[in-house]
């Protein structure tokens, strides 16, 4: 509880400390790992992130991994957005996922 209180509080930082051990598929892993060094204050979209992954093609099935992100704070799903810059669904409401890119640095256009 710290930890969060700390993260609210503005220490980002802290999130990178954070355990992570979740379950899911080796898919869902290795995308819910390449959203952690996605960095405060930036995003990245869907096609962008399959990339990165070496699986181009695999835009929608990071977008599935990423709504099955179990820690959403912690694997900052939030920080993927839409190709054209538009805020995409989260579980927490698009609202949420607005208020913690701001929160994080991220300027919103």
């Amino acid at each position: 509880m710290t930890s969060f209180v700390n993260i609210f509080a503005g220490n980002l930082s802290i999130i990178d400390t954070l355990p992570t051990a979740t379950g899911g598929t080796p898919f869902q892993r290795e995308v819910w790992k390449t959203l952690r060094t996605i960095p405060c204050g930036q995003v990245m979209h869907y096609g962008q992130l399959a990339e990165q992954l070496g699986r181009p093609g695999a835009a929608r099935a990071v977008g599935a991994a990423n709504g099955s992100n179990p820690i959403s704070i912690v694997v900052p799903c939030h920080r993927v957005i839409g190709r054209n810059g538009t805020m995409t669904g989260y579980a927490g409401g698009v609202q949420r996922k607005e208020w913690l890119l701001r929160h994080e640095g991220y300027l919103l256009l």
